[in-house]
């Protein structure tokens, strides 16, 4: 189901203009088995929208998170570096406000449990995720977990007023009614609780014209003058903010009860970079959008050009933010490779190229490799420092196109 937004979701202000359109695409995380091929395959415009009153940068068509996270193929789990990532944000989060196991944590969109699993043993956790597969592999690890979309009235049964810690990582992003979710964490937090979360900075997507990050799963594009605004509306103080560069460069947002924590300069060093970049202003989308179209027209003459000469050219890794790139540009791949077992023999949604286990590049040497997971571009030539060398060329399509 498509819902047709007249109004921001973060303020409710009407006051908001088309700033992008990559046209139509089916969901990016929408794989396909040889089986789906010849079947209808639903497409959806993605549009991006940006609120004059609160600055906020969104989706204007955004489908039922039912259609996109119930069956869910994306494991935190298959990310080496992401795994990492979580692994330190544990020990650093349990270093700082952890003060007995029975101090609750909570993990709204925790996935297969990868975070959860990586703080102290018997530290009291929950993880509260909509996907089957990732409940699956979450309740495996012997985490408590909850089957089920994160909302205000799930905050209420589940852990009212009890938790120390609630992080979501990746996931405000996703949530189209995000005034309900932080009702909800307001809701779930102890009276000295902390909501941490990350997500990607618009700053950094902007900075480095990262439009394949744009899909029907983020609902919203965060800057924290946005955020602030919304936080601060349900009683929540930001009080600190670090930047990591995973996805590029998430913010790591934490906010409190107003003086529960002494505020550091994170967020307002923050908020002057966004000024610099002049994320308020309309004019300045106005820009990326020309940015958009110039990073299209590079990579089809790259395309073309490959064809022209009669050189191969796969894909290396099968992100979600690749569909995005392949089905607004739509350039040719003669396959894709990746280490998720669950994509390895289905076919990407709208472009339909096929993917398959890296042990393919064993036996098949193509002219290109296009690294489509391109914000792990440096640990994959590192990884594959053999593939490299063997190649003609590792090609990186974003924030334009260069060579490895």
């Amino acid at each position: 189901m498509l819902t047709h937004r007249d109004h921001c979701g973060l303020c409710h202000s009407k006051d908001i203009v088309r700033i992008l359109d990559l046209g139509s695409m089916p969901p990016s995380n929408a794989f396909l088995t040889k089986a789906d091929l010849g079947k209808p395959e639903p497409v959806y415009p993605l549009e991006v929208m940006f609120c004059r009153d609160c600055t906020a940068v969104q989706l204007g068509a955004v489908l039922d998170p039912r259609d996109i996270f119930t069956d869910y193929r994306y494991f935190t789990s298959a990310s080496g570096p992401l795994v990492q990532h979580f692994h330190r944000m544990a020990e650093s989060l349990a270093q700082r406000f952890i003060e007995s196991s029975n101090d609750l944590v909570v993990e709204i969109g925790g996935n297969d449990g990868s975070l959860l699993e990586a703080f102290p043993k018997g530290q009291r956790v929950l993880n509260i995720d909509p996907s089957v597969n990732a409940v699956k592999m979450s309740l495996a690890k012997g985490i408590p977990t909850h089957k089920g979309f994160f909302d205000s009235h799930i905050a209420r049964i589940l852990a009212s007023k009890s938790a120390k810690l609630v992080i979501a990582n990746n996931v405000m992003a996703h949530i189209p009614d995000i005034r309900d979710a932080v009702l909800g964490v307001e809701t779930m937090l102890a009276p000295d609780g902390v909501f941490v979360f990350e997500v990607h900075s618009f700053a950094n997507l902007f900075s480095q014209s990262g439009w394949d990050q744009i899909y029907h799963e983020h609902v919203y594009y965060h800057t924290l003058k946005a955020l602030k605004r919304l936080l601060e509306e349900f009683g929540l103080e930001v009080f600190d903010l670090e930047t990591y560069p995973i996805h590029g460069e998430v913010m790591r947002v934490y906010a409190a009860r107003p003086g529960v924590y002494p505020v550091t300069d994170g967020p307002s060093r923050q908020l002057r970079m966004e000024m610099s970049w002049y994320l308020h202003r309309e004019d300045t989308y106005r820009d990326f959008a020309g940015r958009v179209e110039d990073t299209k027209k590079q990579l089809v003459h790259f395309s073309d050009e490959a064809k022209r000469c009669g050189a191969s050219v796969v894909g290396y890794g099968a992100p979600a933010k690749g569909n995005t790139l392949l089905n607004y540009t739509g350039i040719h791949l003669d396959y894709i490779v990746d280490t998720t077992p669950e994509k390895q023999g289905c076919f990407t949604p709208g472009s339909h190229i096929e993917i398959f286990p890296p042990e393919k590049l064993l036996t098949d040497t193509p002219d290109h490799l296009m690294i489509l997971a391109w914000n792990y571009a440096g640990e994959i030539k590192e990884k594959e420092r053999v593939l490299h060398d063997r190649i003609g060329s590792f090609v990186v399509p974003m924030p334009t196109l260069w060579y490895l």
